[in-house]
C-alpha cells in the first residue's frame, strides 16, 4: 500500500521483494520531477539492486548527480550507461557536457569526438567540439568543425555564429576599417561591457567574443585585452594569452599574468 501524493510521501507497507524494479524507477521518476535528486539516485540504486539495472537507470542518476554537483558520480553513471546502451553517441555527448562543466576540456573533446563517431550528423555535438577547439586556440580545426555543420544546416544557430566568433579571434590584432562607417569609441566600450557582463556570469566564449569585437574596433582597449588574455589562460592556450598581454601597452595587469603566463608555459617544457 502507498500513501500521499508525492515522492516523499510513500509508505512502503510491503515486504521489499514484493516491490518490483519498475515500480522504484516509477518513484525515482517522479522524485525527478519534484526535484529530490537524492531520493532519485536512492530509488534507482534499489531497481538496479533487483535486476541489474537498464540503461536508462543510468541515465537518470547521472542527470540526478549533475543536478547535485557530484560529477564524478556523474560520470561514472554514463560509463555504466554505455556499457548496456543502443546509442552510444548520445551517452559519449552527455558525458562531454559533464567534463565541460567542471572544465576538463581535453576529456570533453574526446567525448565529443567518440559521440561522432557513432553518429556523424549531431549537429550540437560537433559544434560544442568546434567550440573547444576555438578555445584552445586551433582555429582551423573549429572551422572545419563549424563547415561540417553547416553542409548539413546553412543556418545552424550554433555552428554560424560561432564560425563567425572564430574568424574574428583568430584577427584580434587586425582592426576593422571604420571609414566607411561611424564607429565610434563608444561602440568599443559597449562590446566591452557585454563582455564584462558575460564574464560575470562565467560566459567565457561569449566574453571572449565580445572583447575580441571590441578590441576590432578600438585596439588600444588595454584591460580589455588583459582580460581576454585571461580567458585564454584559462582555457589553457598560454601561446594566445602572452599574444595578448605583449600588445597591452600600459596595463600592469599584462605584465603580471604574463609572469605567471610564462610560469605555467616553462613548467611544461
Amino acid at each position: 500500500h502507498a500513501g500521499g501524493n508525492s515522492s516523499g510521501d510513500v509508505k512502503v507497507t510491503v515486504s521489499g521483494a514484493a516491490w518490483s524494479a519498475d515500480m522504484y524507477r516509477t518513484l525515482a521518476q517522479y522524485a525527478m520531477d519534484e526535484g529530490n535528486y537524492t531520493r532519485v539516485i536512492e530509488m534507482l540504486n534499489k531497481a538496479i539492486t533487483l535486476d541489474g539495472g537498464i540503461e536508462a537507470d543510468y541515465l537518470l542518476q547521472a542527470r540526478a548527480y549533475t543536478q547535485l554537483a557530484d560529477y564524478d558520480n556523474a560520470i561514472d553513471s554514463y560509463f555504466l550507461a554505455l556499457d548496456v546502451t543502443s546509442d552510444p553517441a548520445e551517452v559519449y555527448t552527455r558525458l562531454g557536457y559533464v567534463y565541460g562543466v567542471i572544465e576538463h576540456w581535453d576529456s570533453a573533446a574526446l567525448s565529443y569526438v567518440a559521440a561522432l563517431q557513432f553518429n556523424p550528423k549531431m549537429n550540437n555535438t560537433r559544434c560544442k567540439l568546434g567550440i573547444i577547439y576555438a578555445m584552445w586556440g586551433n582555429y582551423e580545426k573549429a572551422i572545419h568543425e563549424f563547415d561540417i555543420v553547416l553542409s548539413y544546416d546553412q543556418m545552424d544557430s550554433c555552428a554560424l555564429p560561432n564560425r563567425r566568433a572564430t574568424l574574428r579571434m583568430a584577427r584580434t590584432t587586425e582592426t576593422i576599417d571604420v571609414s566607411a562607417a561611424p564607429v565610434t569609441m563608444s561602440a568599443a566600450d559597449e562590446l566591452a561591457q557585454l563582455g564584462y557582463d558575460a564574464l560575470n556570469k562565467q560566459h567565457y566564449f561569449s566574453a571572449a567574443f565580445y572583447f575580441t569585437d571590441a578590441l576590432l574596433i578600438d585596439p588600444t582597449l588595454d584591460k580589455v585585452r588583459c582580460e581576454l588574455g585571461l580567458i585564454y589562460s584559462r582555457w589553457g592556450n598560454h601561446l594566445g594569452a602572452l599574444e595578448q598581454y605583449d600588445l597591452v601597452q600600459s596595463d600592469p595587469c599584462a605584465e603580471d599574468n604574463r609572469n605567471v603566463t610564462q610560469a605555467k608555459i616553462d613548467s611544461f617544457r
